[in-house]
């Protein structure tokens, strides 16, 4: 990461990646992406919106009693 300020506010920080963090998230994601593939990929047809839906309810349900 590189810090710098606001070009528009010099009060504000500003946080960016740097080139050696571009180059380490361009590694990253192909093999986030594979792994998902890996993983989610083994779901019947609308399993995955059928997970993400259910893991939204649960979401919904923080704070409160199970």
């Amino acid at each position: 990461l590189v810090r710098g300020t606001h070009p528009d506010d010099p009060r504000a920080n500003r946080v960016a990646l740097s080139p050696e963090g571009r180059a380490a998230l361009a590694k990253a994601i192909p093999v986030a992406r594979a792994t998902q593939e890996a993983f989610f990929g083994r779901l019947p047809p609308g399993g995955r919106e059928a997970l993400a839906t259910q893991l939204d309810a649960l979401l919904a349900l923080e704070g409160h009693a199970l």
